[in-house]
């Protein structure tokens, strides 16, 4: 029979992953209960993010939408990752990086932190973009050039197409259509 593990331990293999090492990846993805405990993790950090933010006066509402959002842009992140190291020959499951991508978000945790959160969880933001790559490095077995093609090829093609939708709400403007 399998044991629970206690959050502090996930937790602590989170902050072990931000350092980057190896081998605390292998023993979170194979945890089943870091999935709920990465979902929490997720939650917290929106929460704490906002607060640090100076967005104390968000009514219910939109406070739920914020953490709503944050959640379906780790499931739309993690899915396109998946995709894109799977078109680069990687061999790994979505439900891993799921798994360790909302884990590591315990570092957005320091966001709570008054006037200075929003600095601190912008510095987070550009340490994810290593942890990142290093989880998809991890997790399919790509080397270093693969998983970071695999991380940057869905920015890229999701910014060419906004640039795309952008000039064509441009000219569909200008062209007296609306």
């Amino acid at each position: 029979m399998k044991t629970r593990t206690s959050y502090l331990s996930i937790l602590k293999l989170s902050f072990d992953i931000i350092k980057l090492r190896k081998q605390a990846v292998k023993n979170l993805i194979a945890d089943s209960t870091a999935t709920g405990t990465g979902i929490v993790t997720m939650i917290l950090a929106s929460i704490f993010s906002i607060i640090g933010a100076g967005s104390i006066y968000y009514n219910g509402p939109i406070f739920a939408a914020v953490i709503i959002t944050h959640l379906l842009t780790y499931l739309i992140g993690v899915s396109l990752n998946h995709v894109f190291a799977g078109l680069l020959k990687g061999k790994g499951r979505w439900i891993f990086l799921f798994r360790a991508y909302t884990n590591c978000s315990v570092i957005y945790w320091f966001g709570i932190i008054p006037y200075i959160g929003k600095y601190i969880g912008f510095i987070a933001s550009l340490w994810m973009i290593i942890v990142s790559v290093f989880l998809i490095e991890r997790i399919y077995g790509l080397s270093r050039g693969m998983a970071i093609l695999a991380f940057v090829l869905p920015i890229i093609i999701i910014s060419i197409i906004i640039m795309m939708l952008g000039a064509l709400a441009f000219i569909i403007g200008f062209s007296g259509l609306l």
